[in-house]
């Protein structure tokens, strides 16, 4: 039978025989070919790949819940607050925030489409992969267009946004519905690559266990004419919108504050020599062990379009929701920040360049083409190499003849400045670093594994010629073999006693801060006019789509009063600066920029103003919260003439349920067996004592539970099954040529250019302006409000760690 239609049954250690069936021997048949292939279930087999598929989306919408709603903290339920209530919560949050709208559809397959188009159409290079054993030697052409596509992807989006046709924040302001959209297209796109191989009869080396073959793929080069599926996956669709999401994320904060911060700059940088990267070398990629040995199944598809760019740009929201002054870095150590990117850059694209340069050297298809940028000592001419049984040669020449891995010390410090540029107040920008470290040092011992086999004594040989394996005259022979198991590092314990993990304790960034319930909706911004440049401005509500806007930071001593106090529910301030032993009160701005929505309180529109646009006004009868009558300015002599205007108690259609402890100002309801409170809507919204706002509707309870529960109850146990797979996961055996262990994603590579360019495992809403809620406050007399200092929590920084769902690989270097 023709190898491209056969079925290969391997034992399933997830599946259970029953009486009558032959069982399969308790271990599997093992083999090493002649590339040190290994030929095991990975991942856990179908009970670990089913629950991959299950916690990937899961991990990705609690991260988003914690980095859009809770402050950058992790999602933890209240004191009060049952798991159940709690599951209802983060279900009403993604369903609010991350519904896969129409126009998140439309944003993301025009893309895919756009991206598709360019492939095909776009200026490139052709070249060829390796002799496919099932392909009687055949060598598919590969059609190498990512360089052009890419800086037409920049022009394009360049334009769209000068012209207002399509904003780049747009990204940013609906990223929850775009992230949805992307996790549901990741797996549509595997469905319909699973089904469409086994309807042509192109399937290759099936296990015949569905769910574990539908994960790992089922056709090993899907393509439509020159379109391959699989090249396609690698650089344009995960690289591009990474970058265009830090791209949005400056449009954003210009947008915002006037400026781009230098931290966001970086993270700019950074995006971009890393896609262009990818983009400018995709014709090395061709002969790697991904390309030529691993199928397109879901781990590679919803890694791709989904996993890559949605989860390591938590870097870059969290500068998005967050003012520049709650990270901003000194600017001596931001310029060491960037020399040292700089330097690790050069040493990482030369490194690769060297090595890939001479594999294809060796092949006789080396294409040297003038992308930018050409960095210094990127070829090798003439190096020198060890002679192997196999009849490969290993280079011992360049950056190789100093340490073994020199493209992988690189890798890892890009990965944590990515993280380091945005602090330690939160844990999901370091989700990437860790997340990398770990799959980078088991990719290293999967690498020496199977180089040790495929070589024998020449590896030996080259262990002994350059004897470091990251840094020189630091870590010399620091892989261990032991016979039948899996490589041990002896100082860093990969696997063993896993590596030390700094359990950083994040604090809160002083009163501007979110608790748990506390939320920010879809385009709930305060703009600044242009002279409030020392004045930031939240909402006033943070449950609603639109809001009146209050103070939380100001330059006295530029504007001579401090900062609010909180706001009424009619959509007034409360400042603290007293007049006549009174609060002073004003109307401020409104989210609405075009004042037209129905939380925009427009009846002092005729008050004068001062030059921020703020008008003062002061209530009738003495008690602000009772107030229906009020007068412009800061006396209320025109209270008993036509002159008073009216407003009433809450702004807007309804009136809100909030959860509040007890307040002076506020009468309440008596509780019900419920934690929260019913309080009418005169309670005064004000700065954070104990407890957040939150608000009911939406979902029924039902399906609030179903949700609730899969995204909280089933984000925990794919943490822990994560971790579990991860430490059980076995190796597999493959009859084919190449010899590459699979890295994180399952995907086979190590041949790339970039040593982490193919596929690792591998809201709607506006960014932040500030990390300030509307709180309850308690007043003190009728002088003013006390503000309390709220308490934050402190998280385990290595929990997202354990909550990862991590399966690595081999990025090893055939030379």
């Amino acid at each position: 039978m023709d190898s491209t239609s056969r079925s290969r049954k391997r034992e399933d250690p997830n599946v259970v025989m029953v009486k009558g069936v032959e069982s399969p021997p308790s271990q599997s048949t093992k083999y090493v070919d002649g590339d040190g292939a290994s030929d095991e279930f990975e991942f856990g087999g179908s009970l670990g790949a089913a629950s991959l598929m299950v916690g990937f989306p899961l991990l990705m919408w609690y991260m988003w819940i914690g980095a859009t709603y809770y402050d950058g903290q992790f999602p933890l339920p209240d004191a009060n607050q049952t798991w159940d209530e709690f599951g209802r919560h983060l279900a009403q949050l993604v369903y609010e925030g991350a519904f896969p709208t129409a126009e998140a559809w439309a944003i993301y397959w025009i893309f895919f489409v756009f991206e598709a188009v360019m492939y095909c159409y776009m200026p490139g290079v052709l070249s060829y992969g390796r002799p496919l054993r099932h392909e009687e030697g055949k060598k598919l052409p590969y059609y190498c267009s990512a360089y052009a596509s890419w800086y037409a992807t920049l022009a394009l989006a360049a334009v769209l946004h000068i012209t207002g046709l399509f904003p780049l924040y747009t990204l940013v302001d609906k990223f929850g519905s775009i992230m949805s959209v992307a996790i549901l297209s990741g797996f549509i796109n595997s469905v319909i690559v699973y089904v469409q191989a086994i309807v042509r009869g192109r399937t290759h080396q099936l296990t015949g266990y569905f769910i574990y073959d539908f994960f790992m793929g089922a056709e090993l080069n899907p393509r439509i004419g020159i379109l391959d599926f699989k090249m396609f996956y690698e650089v344009r669709i995960p690289w591009f919108i990474l970058f265009l999401i830090s791209c949005a994320v400056a449009a954003r904060q210009y947008e915002t504050y006037g400026y781009v911060s230098a931290e966001v700059s970086f993270l700019l940088m950074a995006h971009f020599l890393y896609a262009n990267a990818c983009a400018k070398a995709e014709q090395m990629i061709i002969t790697s062990w991904d390309m030529y040995f691993e199928k397109l199944g879901f781990i590679l598809t919803f890694w791709n379009m989904a996993g890559v760019p949605f989860t390591y740009c938590h870097c870059a929201l969290y500068l998005a929701n967050h003012d520049p002054a709650e990270y901003r870095w000194n600017r001596y150590g931001l310029a060491v920040l960037f020399v040292l990117y700089l330097f690790f850059y050069w040493m990482w694209d030369s490194s690769n360049g060297q090595k890939n340069g001479f594999r294809q050297m060796e092949r006789g298809q080396l294409i040297r083409r003038k992308t930018f940028p050409q960095m210094p000592w990127q070829y090798i001419e003439n190096p020198k190499a060890i002679e192997t049984q196999a009849g490969d040669r290993i280079m011992v020449d360049g950056w190789f003849a100093i340490v073994r891995k020199p493209n992988y010390i690189p890798d890892m410090f890009f990965a944590i400045s990515w993280g380091l540029i945005t602090g330690f107040k939160s844990p999901f920008p370091w989700f990437y670093p860790i997340f990398f470290l770990v799959m980078i040092i088991h990719r290293t011992n999967r690498d020496i594994a199977r180089c040790r086999r495929k070589y024998g004594e020449a590896w030996k040989q080259y262990e002994k010629e350059v004897p470091y394996l990251f840094i020189p005259y630091l870590v010399q022979y620091t892989m261990r073999w032991q016979k039948g198991r899996s490589f041990q590092h002896p100082g860093l314990r990969a696997f063993g006693g896993l590596i030390p993990i700094s359990r950083t304790n994040p604090t809160t960034s002083q009163r501007l801060i979110v608790i748990s319930g506390s939320r920010r909706l879809p385009g709930l911004v305060c703009k600044r006019a242009s002279t409030d440049s020392t004045i930031l401005k939240v909402p006033c509500n943070q449950n609603q789509k639109f809001s009146m806007c209050y103070r939380v930071s100001t330059d006295e001593s530029v504007f001579n009063y401090p900062p609010d106090l909180g706001c009424l529910p009619n959509g007034i301030t409360i400042s603290n600066t007293s007049i006549s032993g009174a609060n002073q009160y004003w109307r401020q701005s409104c989210s609405d920029q075009t004042w037209e929505s129905e939380y925009c309180l427009n009846a002092f529109n005729d008050c004068p103003i001062d030059t921020n646009g703020n008008a003062p006004v002061a209530p009738c009868g003495g008690d602000a919260s009772t107030a229906t009558a009020w007068c412009c300015g800061s006396n209320t002599a025109c209270c008993d003439t036509p002159a008073a205007i009216s407003i009433p108690l809450t702004i807007g259609p309804t009136s809100t349920t909030i959860t509040s402890p007890s307040s002076s100002l506020a009468s309440s309801t008596t509780p019900s067996s419920s934690s929260s409170q019913t309080t009418p809507a005169t309670t005064p919204i004000l700065p954070p004592t104990e407890a957040p706002i939150t608000q009911s509707s939406g979902l029924s309870i039902g399906a609030m539970a179903g949700i609730g529960s899969a995204v909280g109850i089933g984000a925990v146990v794919s943490v822990c099954i994560g971790l579990w797979l991860f430490m059980r996961r076995r190796k597999r055996k493959y009859r084919t040529e190449g010899g590459y262990g699979p890295d994180i994603s399952g995907n086979y590579r190590g041949e790339g250019i970039h040593a982490r360019e193919i596929s690792e495992l591998d809201a709607q809403r506006t960014p932040k302006q500030l990390d300030a809620p509307v709180f309850i406050h308690e007043m003190e007399g009728s002088r003013g409000i006390s503000r309390e200092n709220s308490i934050g929590k402190a998280y385990n920084a290595d929990a997202l760690y354990r909550g990862a769902p991590v399966e690595l690989g081999n990025g090893e270097r055939e030379v």
